[in-house]
């Protein structure tokens, strides 16, 4: 029987987090996510992108291409080399 070769990873999936927070961080983000007209899901994802917009990533293993941990793969990271926005 022939082994099959690894498919590449789809760089466009969706995965579920979850996470635990107090109950004053609750009550803000539910009146933060009203305000802005979404539910708490979207304005979640919407602050993660916003906070992570300005992360600049450095990969130093020696082989880039793919890396195990803990029995999964980790994506390769690709890094805009001209971030867009105001930053500085």
């Amino acid at each position: 029987m022939a082994r099959r070769k690894s498919r590449k990873p789809n760089e466009h999936f969706t995965v579920r987090a979850h996470i635990t927070i107090g109950a004053r961080d609750h009550a803000l983000w539910c009146a933060c996510a009203s305000l802005a007209g979404m539910d708490r899901s979207a304005f979640a994802v919407e602050a993660l992108r916003v906070a992570c917009s300005g992360l600049i990533l450095v990969d130093k293993r020696k082989n880039r291409d793919q890396a195990k941990v803990e029995g999964s793969a980790i994506l390769p990271l690709k890094v805009d080399p001209e971030p867009s926005g105001d930053a500085a």
